[in-house]
């Protein structure tokens, strides 16, 4: 239909659905409530909050125009994730809690950029939001994320390298958190500051080398001090006052498609290095081939 829309033929669909379960699954070894939800692939940009929001991606929005209204399809899960949470009624005892969906996200990526498996129009998000009662606990909470993002790498024999991106102030008031998370590495990071203009303080990108040793980032975590108080997501504290949460972004294995190019490099890498290049057996679309040797053995 279009560049970076791929279509998948019946092993393919195995494939991709075994990752869609197989990124719940995950999501819900974290030992926190998750609870599953389903959105819409559109937003209307009358929307303040999905206006404001909007405005941080810039031209990569596939944007169109019905009657008066100007809509635009799906980039995250955000909106509608905020959308159901604003509703709720929320205690400090119901914190942490988490809101999952696999959600079909659009971004008009140049036609430069586009490379297949990895970076797309269309891709499939496994996005996971973290409510926490405040910025210390969402920094607990993140270490928990972080280990679980590396231990699905080294499943498949992978490594992250990490891109930490972060605000001035909070690398200032927070450093002992930021090198806490380098220090369970063991490796350098890279770490880049911004002024305080997002509405995050820290987002940690987490990156292979390919095959072809380029860095792709595939998982990822940051923490959301905005998006509470401008789409009114509260609680009550236990003095019963009413708090915004901080919010967690994750997405603990990358989005369906960059899991699965990982799994693919990594196969590629085992054969460069003269090993038999494999992908984990829950993924085989077909595990097993029984060939008979006459015809006296079809029916058994």
């Amino acid at each position: 239909s279009d560049h970076g829309h791929m279509r998948y033929e019946p092993h393919a669909t195995v494939i991709m659905e075994s990752v869609f379960n197989y990124a719940w699954k995950v999501a819900t070894e974290l030992g926190i409530p998750i609870f599953r939800v389903r959105g819409t692939n559109m937003f209307n940009l009358a929307l303040r909050p999905v206006k404001e929001h909007a405005n941080l991606f810039g031209d990569r929005l596939y944007e169109f125009q019905i009657g008066k209204d100007r809509l635009v399809l799906r980039y995250a899960a955000c909106h509608q994730q905020f959308s159901i949470l604003k509703d709720w009624v929320l205690s400090y005892k119901d914190l942490p809690l988490g809101m999952f969906e696999i959600a079909d996200s659009y971004r008009y990526e140049q036609r430069g950029e586009l490379v297949l498996g990895f970076r797309m129009r269309r891709f499939h998000m496994p996005d996971l939001h973290i409510l926490a009662r405040d910025l210390e606990e969402a920094k607990k909470l993140c270490l928990l994320v972080r280990d679980k993002i590396v231990e699905e790498a080294k499943k498949l024999g992978r490594q992250y390298w990490l891109i930490i991106n972060i605000t001035e102030d909070f690398l200032k008031n927070h450093f002992d958190f930021v090198l806490e998370i380098v220090r369970r590495d063991r490796r350098p990071a890279l770490i880049c500051v911004y002024p305080g203009i997002y509405y995050w303080v820290i987002n940690v990108e987490y990156n292979i080398i390919d095959e072809l040793k380029r860095p792709r980032e595939i998982a990822t975590f940051q923490i959301d001090i905005g998006n509470a108080k401008r789409f009114n997501i509260k609680y009550k504290d236990v003095d019963g006052s009413d708090k915004y949460p901080v919010i967690i972004h994750t997405a603990l294995i990358g989005s369906i498609e960059r899991y699965i190019y990982m799994v693919f490099d990594t196969a590629v890498m085992r054969e460069r290095e003269g090993k038999t290049p494999c992908i984990p057996t829950w993924l085989v679309p077909i595990q097993v081939r029984i060939i008979p040797v006459t015809k006296s053995h079809l029916e058994y």
